[in-house]
Protein backbone atom coordinates (compact mmCIF):
# COMPACT_ATOMS: atom_id res chain seq x y z
CA UNK A 1 0.00 0.00 0.00
CA UNK A 2 1.67 3.41 -1.26
CA UNK A 3 1.77 6.04 1.80
CA UNK A 4 0.38 9.47 1.01
CA UNK A 5 0.39 12.37 2.37
CA UNK A 6 -3.31 13.22 3.54
CA UNK A 7 -2.83 17.06 3.95
CA UNK A 8 -1.17 18.27 1.16
CA UNK A 9 -3.10 15.62 -1.21
CA UNK A 10 -6.29 17.08 -0.02
CA UNK A 11 -8.83 18.59 -2.52
CA UNK A 12 -10.05 20.38 0.92
CA UNK A 13 -6.78 22.25 0.97
CA UNK A 14 -7.36 23.99 -1.98
CA UNK A 15 -9.67 26.82 -1.17
CA UNK A 16 -12.99 27.66 -3.30
CA UNK A 17 -16.15 30.03 -2.92
CA UNK A 18 -17.99 28.61 0.25
CA UNK A 19 -15.23 25.96 1.25
CA UNK A 20 -13.27 26.16 3.81
CA UNK A 21 -9.73 24.67 4.24
CA UNK A 22 -9.90 21.49 6.42
CA UNK A 23 -7.23 23.38 9.00
CA UNK A 24 -9.96 26.07 9.60
CA UNK A 25 -12.63 23.92 11.01
CA UNK A 26 -11.81 20.04 11.08
CA UNK A 27 -9.12 20.16 13.26
CA UNK A 28 -10.72 21.42 16.30
CA UNK A 29 -10.09 19.79 19.76
CA UNK A 30 -11.73 19.40 22.45
CA UNK A 31 -10.87 22.05 25.36
CA UNK A 32 -9.16 21.29 27.99
CA UNK A 33 -11.39 24.17 30.15
CA UNK A 34 -14.60 22.08 29.16
CA UNK A 35 -14.78 19.48 31.69
CA UNK A 36 -16.68 18.71 35.13
CA UNK A 37 -15.97 16.05 37.70
CA UNK A 38 -18.59 14.47 39.87
CA UNK A 39 -18.74 12.10 42.58
CA UNK A 40 -19.72 11.49 46.01
CA UNK A 41 -18.30 10.87 49.17
CA UNK A 42 -19.11 7.83 50.41
CA UNK A 43 -19.79 9.32 54.22
CA UNK A 44 -21.22 12.01 55.71
CA UNK A 45 -19.50 13.83 57.91
CA UNK A 46 -20.23 15.70 61.25
CA UNK A 47 -21.17 19.27 59.68
CA UNK A 48 -23.99 17.24 58.18
CA UNK A 49 -25.37 15.28 55.60
CA UNK A 50 -23.82 15.44 52.12
CA UNK A 51 -26.94 15.16 49.60
CA UNK A 52 -25.04 16.41 46.37
CA UNK A 53 -21.67 15.69 44.45
CA UNK A 54 -18.63 18.33 44.94
CA UNK A 55 -19.18 19.39 41.30
CA UNK A 56 -18.80 22.97 41.65
CA UNK A 57 -16.08 22.42 44.14
CA UNK A 58 -13.39 20.85 41.79
CA UNK A 59 -10.79 23.28 40.16
CA UNK A 60 -8.14 21.09 38.43
CA UNK A 61 -7.87 17.48 37.46
CA UNK A 62 -3.90 16.24 36.90
CA UNK A 63 -3.26 13.62 34.35
CA UNK A 64 -3.90 9.90 34.53
CA UNK A 65 -4.28 6.81 33.16
CA UNK A 66 -2.69 3.14 33.15
CA UNK A 67 0.16 2.17 32.15
CA UNK A 68 1.16 -1.57 30.89
CA UNK A 69 4.60 -3.41 32.27
CA UNK A 70 6.92 -4.91 30.07
CA UNK A 71 7.75 -8.56 30.00
CA UNK A 72 11.18 -8.71 28.34
CA UNK A 73 12.32 -12.01 26.31
CA UNK A 74 15.29 -12.76 25.28
CA UNK A 75 15.94 -15.36 22.70
CA UNK A 76 19.72 -15.34 21.26
CA UNK A 77 20.75 -12.16 19.70
CA UNK A 78 16.75 -10.98 19.75
CA UNK A 79 14.72 -9.21 22.46
CA UNK A 80 10.95 -8.72 22.27
CA UNK A 81 8.68 -7.44 24.74
CA UNK A 82 4.96 -8.52 25.74
CA UNK A 83 2.23 -6.63 27.57
CA UNK A 84 2.74 -7.31 30.98
CA UNK A 85 0.32 -5.88 34.36
CA UNK A 86 -1.49 -2.79 34.09
CA UNK A 87 -0.93 -0.22 36.64
CA UNK A 88 -3.61 2.37 36.96
CA UNK A 89 -2.23 6.01 38.07
CA UNK A 90 -3.49 7.82 40.64
CA UNK A 91 -5.93 11.00 39.92
CA UNK A 92 -4.83 14.15 41.23
CA UNK A 93 -7.75 16.57 42.01
CA UNK A 94 -7.65 20.08 43.74
CA UNK A 95 -10.60 21.63 44.98
CA UNK A 96 -11.52 24.91 46.20
CA UNK A 97 -12.68 24.77 49.93
CA UNK A 98 -15.76 26.39 49.63
CA UNK A 99 -18.21 27.54 52.71
CA UNK A 100 -21.69 26.01 50.85
CA UNK A 101 -20.19 22.24 50.60
CA UNK A 102 -17.87 22.29 53.58
CA UNK A 103 -15.55 20.58 50.96
CA UNK A 104 -12.59 20.25 53.24
CA UNK A 105 -14.84 18.56 55.96
CA UNK A 106 -16.48 16.13 53.78
CA UNK A 107 -12.85 15.20 52.32
CA UNK A 108 -11.52 14.90 55.74
CA UNK A 109 -13.72 12.85 56.89
CA UNK A 110 -13.93 10.44 53.91
CA UNK A 111 -10.24 10.54 54.29
CA UNK A 112 -10.48 9.01 57.85
CA UNK A 113 -12.27 6.26 56.71
CA UNK A 114 -9.51 4.69 55.45
CA UNK A 115 -6.78 5.98 58.22
CA UNK A 116 -7.65 7.44 61.07
CA UNK A 117 -4.72 9.09 62.88
CA UNK A 118 -6.75 9.78 66.07
CA UNK A 119 -7.09 5.77 66.75
CA UNK A 120 -4.84 4.24 64.06
CA UNK A 121 -7.18 2.12 63.09
CA UNK A 122 -7.38 1.74 59.17
CA UNK A 123 -10.94 1.28 57.33
CA UNK A 124 -12.27 1.19 61.01
CA UNK A 125 -15.71 1.28 59.35
CA UNK A 126 -14.60 -1.66 56.84
CA UNK A 127 -14.89 -3.95 60.02
CA UNK A 128 -18.57 -2.60 61.20
CA UNK A 129 -21.14 -4.91 59.72
CA UNK A 130 -23.92 -2.43 59.96
CA UNK A 131 -21.92 -0.36 57.63
CA UNK A 132 -21.15 -2.79 55.07
CA UNK A 133 -17.68 -1.69 54.73
CA UNK A 134 -17.93 1.30 52.06
CA UNK A 135 -15.31 3.64 51.89
CA UNK A 136 -14.49 3.45 48.13
CA UNK A 137 -16.63 5.48 45.28
CA UNK A 138 -16.78 5.98 41.42
CA UNK A 139 -15.61 9.37 40.30
CA UNK A 140 -17.17 10.40 36.57
CA UNK A 141 -15.02 13.55 34.71
CA UNK A 142 -17.14 14.56 31.85
CA UNK A 143 -15.93 16.48 29.00
CA UNK A 144 -17.53 19.06 27.93
CA UNK A 145 -18.37 20.00 23.62
CA UNK A 146 -18.32 23.88 22.54
CA UNK A 147 -22.45 23.90 23.49
CA UNK A 148 -21.20 23.31 27.37
CA UNK A 149 -22.93 19.61 27.15
CA UNK A 150 -21.14 16.09 27.80
CA UNK A 151 -19.70 14.55 24.99
CA UNK A 152 -17.33 11.95 26.78
CA UNK A 153 -15.99 10.66 29.70
CA UNK A 154 -13.72 9.26 31.94
CA UNK A 155 -15.51 6.49 34.46
CA UNK A 156 -12.76 5.58 37.62
CA UNK A 157 -13.78 2.72 39.96
CA UNK A 158 -12.76 2.27 43.41
CA UNK A 159 -11.78 5.08 44.28
CA UNK A 160 -10.78 6.31 47.73
CA UNK A 161 -8.03 8.96 49.05
CA UNK A 162 -4.18 8.02 49.86
CA UNK A 163 -3.23 11.65 50.12
CA UNK A 164 -4.99 14.73 51.46
CA UNK A 165 -3.21 18.40 51.79
CA UNK A 166 -4.31 22.15 52.37
CA UNK A 167 -3.29 24.85 50.67
CA UNK A 168 -0.50 27.79 51.92
CA UNK A 169 -2.19 29.88 53.99
CA UNK A 170 -1.16 33.45 53.50
CA UNK A 171 -2.07 36.69 54.36
CA UNK A 172 -0.67 38.26 50.55
CA UNK A 173 -2.75 36.11 48.27
CA UNK A 174 -6.50 36.80 47.35
CA UNK A 175 -6.94 33.20 46.35
CA UNK A 176 -9.53 30.28 47.34
CA UNK A 177 -8.36 28.18 49.63
CA UNK A 178 -7.40 24.78 48.33
CA UNK A 179 -7.24 21.44 49.03
CA UNK A 180 -5.13 19.05 46.86
CA UNK A 181 -6.31 14.98 47.53
CA UNK A 182 -4.63 12.03 45.53
CA UNK A 183 -6.59 9.17 44.90
CA UNK A 184 -6.12 5.74 43.80
CA UNK A 185 -8.38 3.75 41.66
CA UNK A 186 -8.64 0.00 40.44
CA UNK A 187 -10.17 0.48 37.19
CA UNK A 188 -10.79 3.01 34.56
CA UNK A 189 -12.85 3.83 31.27
CA UNK A 190 -13.23 6.06 28.75
CA UNK A 191 -16.85 6.51 27.04
CA UNK A 192 -17.53 7.91 23.59
CA UNK A 193 -20.58 8.92 24.44
CA UNK A 194 -22.10 9.71 28.15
Amino acid sequence: MAKTNFFITSDKRDLADGQMAMISQDLDSIRKYGWELIFQPPVNSPAGAYDRPLTMAAKAVGETGMTLDKIQVDRVNDRVFYAGKATPSDLTVTFDNLFATKTGVHLWEWFKTIYDSTTGQFTPLFLEAASQGVFKTQIDVLQLNAAGQPFTHQKFYGCYPTDIKWAEKNYSDSEFDQVTVTFSFDFMDQLAGV
